[in-house]
This record gives structure tokens, sequence and C-alpha cells, in this order.
């Protein structure tokens, strides 16, 4: 079983927890580049204000760090929106995580971003298992890059 460090490409394999509002990309950025994977929250970004935030987390740091959403606080059409600017704007090293389980069109949207050019994902063809197991279990949708998980279970 892969460790989390060798699916999100850390030192360590130690996740920050997204924290709702209050986990911002100052210290999601310091977190990775410190070893482990940094994660600002999402909670209710979108548009405009989902963008600044994501632009300061790339440019903050160029380890792998992540976004956290919560599906039961935006409900399924702003998930759906604030996953697909997640994807759009960042790099591959960016990884999504949920606190919640998001409908199966979310994880479709993820793994529909394509698998690691060259790269071998968690089932040894470039792409992370889709399986009812993976999802539970720390699935992960893979759209190439550097990070070979564009998605976490939380």
């Amino acid at each position: 079983m892969p460790s989390v460090a060798g699916v999100l490409g850390t030192d360590v394999s130690l996740l920050q927890s997204g924290m709702g509002g209050v986990a911002g990309s100052e210290l999601a950025c310091a977190v990775s580049d410190a070893g482990a994977a940094g994660c600002a929250g999402g909670y209710k970004l979108a548009g405009g204000a989902l963008s600044a935030m994501l632009a300061r987390l790339t440019s903050g740091t160029d380890r792998p760090v992540g976004v956290n959403l919560i599906p039961e606080v935006v409900g399924p059409d702003e998930l759906d929106r604030q996953v697909a600017q997640v994807l759009d704007e960042t790099p591959d090293r960016v990884h999504l995580s949920f606190f919640g389980m998001p409908h199966d069109a979310v994880f479709d949207r993820v793994t529909a971003a394509g698998p690691a050019p060259g790269g071998a994902g968690r089932d040894g063809r470039g792409r992370c298992p889709r399986g009812r197991a993976g999802r539970r279990g720390g699935g992960a949708g893979n759209r190439g890059g550097r990070s070979p998980a564009r998605y976490v279970a939380t």
C-alpha cells in the first residue's frame, strides 16, 4: 500500500487539515515547505476570492500543497464550480481534499482530468483506481505532473 508521502510527493506522510476558513495559503505553504502536505481551507470561497487564494497558494511554494473543500457547506452545484476552478487554475502539484463525501460527479470530474503523462499512478497504469473502496479509503484522481494525486480522502 502506498504511503501518503508517496502518493502526494512529500517528504513525510503528514497532512495538514484544511480547517475551513482558518487555514490560509501562508500556513499551507509553510507546512509544504517543511516537507509535509499543507492544505488551505477553501470553505465557501468562489470566483475571484478562490482565484486569489489559489494564486497565493501556488506562488507561495513549489512543493505539493492542497485545497480542502466542504461539500455539505456549499452544496453540489457550488462544489462542482469550486472543483473545476481548482483544477483549471492550479498546477498538478495541488491536490484536493474534502471534509465530507462529495457526489460521484465530483470524483468523475477529478479523474477525467487525466492520467500522469508517463507516470504510474496507484494502479501502475498512470491513474488511480476508481472502485468504491478507493473512494472511501484515499482514492486519488490524477491529472498528471509532479504530484501523483489530485484527490485525497480526509
